[in-house]
């Protein structure tokens, strides 16, 4: 496979930089040379698996390495009337960027040092969280509008613009653009002048992914009719007395099930290791019995999200592919990828509380919490890495709740 080769590759280049670090006078030149034929043929083997790869998996190829692409072709062949792209590019005291429309092209910088706004950034962010005082939100989000958005934008009328495509770079990728207020009029929350109501928003990996995505589109890959609508997932159970609430009508119809495996382990280890801006993942546990632990606040509005959503898909039918309570769970998701069936939804919704690696010393990787009751061969926590395994073909996946955007 491709990771295997560059594994090969890393290794042998790594073998090379130690000889090379002893004084040359030392240096093993037989296991130098040695080491760059090795290197040679592993590159070339490298190479021909990428142009194999090229023939059979045209579209992973295009992602992996992207043809470059001009300003002239984004303009001409890649954007829709009154589109505009804002990609960035963060550096240690400055910050660039280009926007691009049908019509012009203008690239600028602004000078600010990565901490400052990167300090900004997480105090926005628990500002939204806390919704507190509205004047306090009001600075913070004006403040950031003018120092990471406007300098780009002072010659745009957004207003006529359909959609602002952002690429973020770096702290960037954790900024709600849309919530940025473009000026201090307003006196509560609701109506406050936020960049959405000028635009749409939408968020870009950079201009190549928008490329692919229009060419698929075009090519009829995102309008299959045989391929299975939508899978939903949502309102797990965190605890037993969900089980019983009003409105709960899971299949198994039990009112005490046991906790799963390992899972009680993991919300300790979070508990006792939350570092996040104001402890906000221990703000999603409770503690519970002496025997049970602590376990996850529910989450009953993404019960009614997603009934909603199955609503426009299955018009208020009962269907096997809506997941709620007991139903959401790991277990489930790792079943339907293995039968290759994970693969066939054009549209994969998990409404669920995420939890990020970053805000926990104790956790290497991301991971969305699925039911952590009555799936006794997991813990409930998707981790990222799993997620890599899954056998994925969906046109879109949307992780919804708390931190799952990030």
């Amino acid at each position: 496979s491709q990771r295997e080769q560059n594994g090969k590759i890393r290794d042998i280049e790594e073998q090379a930089k130690s000889e090379k670090g002893k004084p040359k006078k030392d240096w093993n030149k037989e296991r130098l040379t040695e080491l760059e034929m090795q290197l040679g043929e592993q590159r070339t083997a490298r190479k021909q698996l990428e142009e194999e790869f090229s023939k059979k998996y045209p579209d992973y190829m295009d992602l992996c390495k992207p043809k470059a692409i001009t300003v002239s072709d984004v303009q001409q062949k890649l954007l829709n009337p009154n589109e505009m792209i804002l990609s960035y590019w963060v550096g240690e005291d400055q910050i660039f960027a280009c926007l691009i429309s049908n019509q012009s092209f203008e690239f600028n910088s602004v000078s600010i040092p990565k901490k400052d706004f990167e300090s900004q950034i997480s105090e926005f962010r628990q500002a939204i969280e806390q919704q507190g005082e509205v004047g306090i939100f009001k600075g913070i989000s004006f403040a950031l509008f003018n120092k990471v958005l406007e300098p780009f934008l002072k010659n745009t009328k957004l207003a006529s613009s359909s959609v602002l495509y952002i690429c973020p770079h770096g702290p960037l990728a954790a900024l709600p653009f849309e919530a940025l207020i473009t000026s201090e009029g307003g006196t509560s929350y609701r109506d406050l002048d936020y960049l959405f109501r000028k635009v749409s928003i939408a968020y870009i990996p950079s201009v190549m992914v928008l490329r692919s995505i229009r060419n698929n589109i075009a090519g009829g890959k995102f309008s299959n009719p045989a391929r299975t609508p939508c899978t939903l997932f949502g309102d797990p159970i965190y605890g037993q007395d969900q089980l019983g609430a009003p409105g709960k009508k899971e299949k198994r119809g039990q009112t005490n099930i046991a906790m799963n495996t390992g899972a009680n382990d993991t919300m300790q280890v979070m508990a006792a290791l939350d570092r996040s801006a104001n402890r906000s993942i221990s703000k999603i546990m409770k503690a519970g019995t002496k025997s049970r632990g602590f376990t996850l606040v529910p989450l009953p509005g993404t019960r009614t999200e997603v009934e909603g959503i199955s609503r426009f898909f299955f018009e208020g039918v009962p269907s096997q592919d809506v997941h709620l309570g007991e139903d959401c769970r790991e277990s489930l998701i790792k079943n339907l990828s293995k039968e290759n069936r994970l693969s066939q939804y054009r549209f994969l919704h998990l409404a669920a509380h995420g939890i990020l690696s970053s805000e926990m010393k104790g956790l290497s990787e991301p991971c969305i919490a699925l039911s952590t009751y009555g799936d006794s061969g997991e813990d409930g926590f998707l981790k990222m890495s799993e997620i890599f395994n899954l056998n994925l073909d969906a046109d879109l996946v949307t992780l919804s709740a708390c931190q799952t955007g990030i």
